[in-house]
């Protein structure tokens, strides 16, 4: 879901969105079980998290409003746990809300919440911070690759990347030449 909103494909994101939240259900109900361990229950707890920040990034980019606030509540609730390092959201509550600490939080509207996610969005864009990553084409037959990390990049020169290594194989006598490296025979 991450990859799919930062390659500006957000409703591709969304789309899969309950199948994410299906899993992650799941998970949390293994982790209360009697069996679970400390180091499950952080886990799961991180995971959580991650799913919430994903929630309030995609909703944010499509304007889903109710759904942006809801997420960013639960990623609050869940910095306030963890050490002030460890933040991420917590410290911009004081400098968009007007609010002393996090505590405070569920005296702030989702309006209030909503305005702010929006100018810190209006600030990542400035900043160049919401940087989305391109689509990996191979450098043979120029597909187009569907999931981070299916392609393949050339060992030598880490630029270059292929689909197969048979693509890889066909554009060697073109590549050579920029790859930088010298072949080893």
């Amino acid at each position: 879901c991450t990859i799919l909103r930062q390659r500006a494909k957000v409703e591709e994101c969304l789309d899969h969105f309950p199948l994410y939240t299906r899993i992650l259900k799941r998970y949390q109900e293994m982790s209360v079980l009697p069996s679970a361990d400390r180091a499950q229950n952080r886990c799961c707890s991180l995971l959580t998290y991650k799913h919430d920040m994903i929630k309030m990034n995609a909703n944010r980019q499509m304007e889903n409003k109710n759904a942006a606030v809801e997420a960013f509540r639960a990623i609050v609730q869940y910095e306030l746990g963890h050490p002030e390092i460890e933040q991420n959201h917590c410290y911009t509550l004081p400098h968009f809300l007007g609010v002393d600490f996090a505590g405070q939080l569920d005296e702030s509207t989702d309006n209030a919440i909503w305005d702010s996610l929006r100018i810190v969005s209006q600030m990542d864009a400035e900043a160049g911070s919401d940087v989305q990553l391109p689509d990996r084409t191979c450098f043979n037959c120029l597909a187009t690759e569907e999931k981070l990390g299916d392609f393949k990049f050339c060992a030598q020169c880490n630029k270059a990347c292929y689909c197969s290594r048979l693509c890889q194989k066909e554009h060697w006598k073109k590549h050579k030449k920029d790859c930088g490296k010298k072949r080893k025979n």
